[in-house]
């Protein structure tokens, strides 16, 4: 038997928010980005093929050894489907983005972040 990648959220032409309670458990903005990733179900191979960069370079990405453009970000956001970095952001600075109320087609269970 063959297995496949159901994602939890796959990808949307608006993304959406991701829970806030997830969002506040977030420490930096790697650990939004793994978020951002960990909601979409996608293998960080998946990713990279969606979004045209490799596989080295979206581990890279995923561990903080590599930067992140904003273009890069932005498109990483609409392929998952979520906007967990920029929440972060704005978490950060302290300021509300005046998104609506996260979907609730989204599984809600605790996720690992890295650190």
């Amino acid at each position: 038997m063959r297995q496949v990648e159901i994602p939890i959220m796959g990808p949307t032409k608006q993304p959406i928010p991701a829970p806030d309670q997830l969002i506040r458990q977030c420490t930096s903005a790697r650990q939004a980005l793994a978020l951002c990733i960990s909601l979409s179900g996608y293998s960080d191979e998946r990713v990279a093929e969606l979004v045209g960069i490799s596989k080295g370079h979206m581990s890279k990405i995923r561990n903080g050894s590599a930067s992140l453009s904003p273009d890069l970000r932005l498109r990483l956001m609409f392929v998952f489907g979520n906007t967990a970095p920029l929440q972060y952001d704005a978490m950060v600075m302290g300021v509300s983005l005046g998104l609506p109320e996260q979907d609730r087609r989204v599984d809600t269970k605790p996720v690992e972040t890295a650190q």
